[in-house]
């Protein structure tokens, strides 16, 4: 008897064979290897002895854990060897066919149940755990000659339901779990095979024929048909029964459950769930989620199990977002910096277990990233980290109201804007866009002013930007050394402010109306208000440096350090006046900077416009009167 506090899923296997009085329907051998050799024992009203036999080398082994008492396995090795003279098995008939004339010559019914815990490192495409010949009897295992899933428990029963066609299931042997595993064959006119697995249907299928007769014994761990045991069990093995009745659904569960009773082990439980999937989604979009069970037998490690399809979803707060019985959530109009937690609830209630419920916060994001650098197109463009690797897979993948932000690199592509009312622009300092003989940037589809290409530097291309319909915004962009800076036609009608055009053949051009941008650095003088045409002062463009020259401070981005210059860039401070410079770095001079560095934090900086506004909110007030008088004859010690 096992003394065993808790124990494995699968009791280990002994050879010791422990035999109940057979009656039509009943145990008619056990094999619990609960002692280190085997006794005998009678078969009952069979008359015969079911004794098993160890075969080169098999053995009985300890799987004592101080959490438990003594409890044994039968233990088989094989990974190697040219035939059953090589393999370790254990064989229970001996040349004395006791079983077939028990189930009638295959016309009764009869099952096979045992637990088995398979060495992860197992390769062979098919592992025998009991046989009676997989080509003509029966066949227990994993795998079959015919390739089926080399890790995954199947049932052959040939003659009735085909050799290269056996039940199967999706479970995995070789996951470090011990498994319980029951096949049966009823004993009605039109037979029905079954393959259960930890109590489970796996598959089951109406049979046309009996089982057939053969001479070969039964061997656990080992197949008596095949002259290379690397097909036999690697692993353990325990628990193992033989029944000439047929076991319905109800019976495998119970025996899943009771085994576990018997030996003085807790059933199964789940410790966690956690839910697998991205941390930060986007609006408009739909995610896939899986939900990951710990499920621990005994004090064995836990066991991890897919519940996805068997888990209870929901997400909170579920007004703007859904997620259904799979785990698909669907997002819909939630603001950049909101998050919505989802949760998955899963139970083993059918074995009395409490359930388990797993959560994650998931950050909602109307932002894509995309970095040349390190990002990749299969990526889900979501994060910096996930980033995608082109601008057009962030346009692709972009919805309206949605931004694309381009992290630093030099970008070698054309880019194709398709009708949304998105914004793209650099996340950082300006990323560089470059498409030598082709259009840098191209607006085909009647864009409107929703549509926004802001902080970005064009160069060395045909055309850096092609308006050829519609009226989309573009912003703060440098263009230099280009062919032709922005073009528009068709009556196309782009919203041009705050840019640089310098170096270029041709700045501005459209037939017959001239084309206009405002508080822009045009070198031809181009038609617009609060245009400049002086030299932009550009730090080192033959090198690829196009911040603006400052006095007050530049950013040297070789460096990653702000540098002072002996002049100042006309187009510091030159930029829209309407519009805040409220992500340019302080002193900023209150207005925001022409070029592709204006209104970041990348910008050339100036001294502040007036002296009097203290707090710098762009006004002289009462609340800067108000910091004044706070301090009003407050002084440092060494002042006068």
């Amino acid at each position: 008897m096992k003394t065993g506090k808790m124990r494995r899923i699968v009791l280990a296997a002994s050879i010791v064979l422990a035999i109940a009085s057979v009656s039509n329907g009943d145990l008619i051998a056990y094999y619990d290897f609960g002692m280190t050799s085997p006794s005998s024992a009678n078969m009952g009203t069979a008359g015969t002895v079911a004794d098993g036999v160890l075969i080169n080398g098999a053995t009985i082994v300890d799987i004592d854990t101080s959490a438990r008492g003594v409890e044994y396995a039968l233990q088989l090795n094989n990974t190697t060897g040219s035939g059953l003279a090589d393999c370790q098995y254990m064989n229970i008939t001996n040349g004395n066919d006791w079983f077939s004339s028990i189930v009638s010559g295959g016309l009764g019914p009869f099952a096979i149940a045992a637990w088995v815990h398979q060495d992860v490192c197992t390769t062979a495409t098919w592992n025998t755990l009991i046989s009676k010949g997989y080509d003509s009897a029966f066949y227990v295992g994993t795998g079959t000659p015919y390739g089926y899933g080399i890790d995954k428990f199947v049932f052959s029963y040939p003659e009735a339901i085909g050799v290269s066609e056996p039940l199967r299931s999706d479970i995995s042997a070789r996951n470090s779990c011990w498994t319980h595993v029951v096949v049966t064959v009823d004993g009605v006119d039109y037979k029905t095979a079954s393959l259960y697995i930890n109590g489970v249907l796996a598959e089951s299928r109406q049979t046309w024929s009996s089982l057939a007769a053969n001479t070969l014994d039964i061997l656990i761990g080992a197949e008596p048909n095949k002259t290379d045991c690397q097909y036999g069990w690697n692993g353990l093995i325990d628990e193992v029964r033989i029944y000439d009745e047929h076991i319905d659904a109800q019976g495998a569960y119970d025996l899943f459950i009771n085994t576990y009773s018997e030996c003085g082990q807790y059933p199964p439980w789940v410790t966690s769930v956690d839910i697998v999937g991205p941390e930060k989604v986007a609006e408009g979009g739909e995610v896939q989620y899986a939900a990951i069970a710990c499920i621990r037998y005994d004090w064995e490690p836990c066991c991890d199990v897919d519940v996805t399809s068997e888990a209870c979803w929901w997400v909170i707060p579920d007004t703007n977002a859904s997620i259904n019985s799979s785990g698909l959530l669907t997002v819909g109009n939630i603001g950049t910096g909101e998050s919505i937690t989802i949760y998955a609830g899963y139970s083993l209630d059918a074995f009395g277990l409490i359930s388990k419920l797993g959560e994650l916060e998931v950050l909602c994001s109307n932002e894509y990233h995309v970095d040349c650098v390190d990002g990749n197109d299969l990526n889900d463009g979501l994060s910096r980290e996930t980033a995608f690797a082109t601008i057009q897979k962030g346009i692709d993948t972009a919805q309206d109201d949605q931004t694309v932000l381009v992290w630093p690199g030099v970008y070698v592509e054309s880019v194709y804007f398709i009708d949304k009312a998105i914004t793209v622009k650099s996340a950082a300092d300006a990323a560089i866009l470059e498409a030598a003989g082709y259009n840098a940037v191209s607006f085909y589809t009647s864009e409107g002013q929703d549509t926004v290409l802001a902080n970005f530097v064009i160069r060395d291309s045909n055309t850096g930007i092609l308006a050829s319909t519609g009226t989309p915004t573009i912003s703060n962009i440098t263009l230099v050394d280009n062919d032709l800076g922005i073009e528009a036609e068709n009556g196309a009608e782009p919203n041009i402010t705050n840019c640089i055009l310098w170096y270029n053949d041709y700045d501005l051009y459209r037939d017959p109306v001239p084309l206009e941008a405002q508080y822009s650095c045009i070198e031809e003088t181009g038609v617009g208000v609060g245009n400049i045409s002086s030299d932009p002062l550009l730090a080192d463009p033959n090198n690829g440096d196009y911040h603006l020259l400052s006095e007050r401070g530049r950013y040297w981005a070789t460096y990653d350090v702000w540098v002072l210059d002996n002049v100042s860039s006309p187009c510091i401070d030159s930029g829209e006046p309407n519009v805040e410079p409220a992500a340019e770095r302080r002193p900023n001079g209150g207005r925001i900077n022409m070029g592709a560095f204006g209104n970041t934090g990348y910008a050339s900086m100036s001294e502040w416009s007036w002296a009097g506004d203290i707090n710098r909110d762009g006004v002289v007030n009462l609340a800067d009167f108000a910091i004044l008088a706070d301090d009003w004859l407050e002084g440092l010690s060494w002042a006068e």
